[in-house]
């Protein structure tokens, strides 16, 4: 089996050669982001392309912009999990 050279830019801005590795860090970002804004995931990396559910127009948002939400959706979840 031949061994792959082909580098991939993570989102922590990190590389790897891991196919595998890339997809997983991606859509560990990509999917909680698309779910708490109401998008669907039309592209990654090195940004996220998303589009608005019922539009026919997307964004681009930087994946600073988008860890920052990664992290308000975690606290949510947090809260909600302490809830009785």
């Amino acid at each position: 089996m031949k061994r792959t050279t082909t580098t991939y830019q993570l989102p922590s801005g990190k590389t790897t050669r891991s196919i595998f590795r890339y997809l997983r860090e991606w859509n560990g970002l990509a999917q909680p982001v698309d779910r708490a804004l109401g998008c669907y995931i039309i592209a990654t990396d090195p940004g996220l392309y998303l589009c608005v559910r019922g539009a026919s127009m997307g964004f681009v948002l930087p994946v600073s912009v988008a860890q920052r939400i990664l992290e308000l959706v975690k606290v949510e979840e947090a809260l909600l999990g302490e809830m009785p």
